[in-house]
């Protein structure tokens, strides 16, 4: 899923059930399952995803 004003550059890979948020920028390969979201554009793993609650 990517989110509304998301952007994809260059030759990047997106995995299955990837999530990216809004607004932000993919300028590397994101592997499946991951969350990528702002403010600085990073990638959210499930054990983060976890303790971000």
């Amino acid at each position: 899923m990517l989110g509304a004003g998301s952007k994809v550059l260059d030759n990047v890979t997106i995995g299955n059930n990837v999530r990216v948020g809004l607004n932000a920028v993919v300028i590397e390969d994101i592997p499946d399952g991951a969350t990528v979201v702002l403010p600085r554009p990073r990638i959210i793993t499930k054990e983060e995803k976890e303790n971000y609650k």
